[in-house]
């Protein structure tokens, strides 16, 4: 069986361009199984899913913290901010 190889920052499955937070989300928050990832991302097999999830328990602070970062960030440039860990839109927007 061939080895699944993550690539660096920012934890892409080798080959595939997929970043391992986007099977972590699809599993954690959105509740798929990995056979149902595995309907969503067809060019994935369960072996790279497992290390994926793997890989990403093994580094879920460092992960969830960028994660959390791209969302501030997201969030900043729609002219949104977050209060007490909810995601509130600018006055100036509404």
């Amino acid at each position: 069986m061939q080895e699944t190889r993550l690539d660096p920052l920012p934890q892409i499955i080798a080959g595939t361009g997929i970043k391992v937070l986007d099977v972590a989300i699809r599993y954690e928050v959105m509740g798929m199984s990995p056979e149902d990832i595995i309907v969503a991302l067809p060019h994935l097999n369960l072996s790279q899913i497992h290390d994926a999830l793997s890989y990403y328990y093994e580094h879920k602070s460092e992960i969830d913290q960028d994660w959390r970062n791209a969302l501030k960030k997201t969030a900043t440039a729609n002219g949104e901010f977050v209060l007490n860990g909810r995601l509130e839109k600018s006055r100036a927007l509404r």
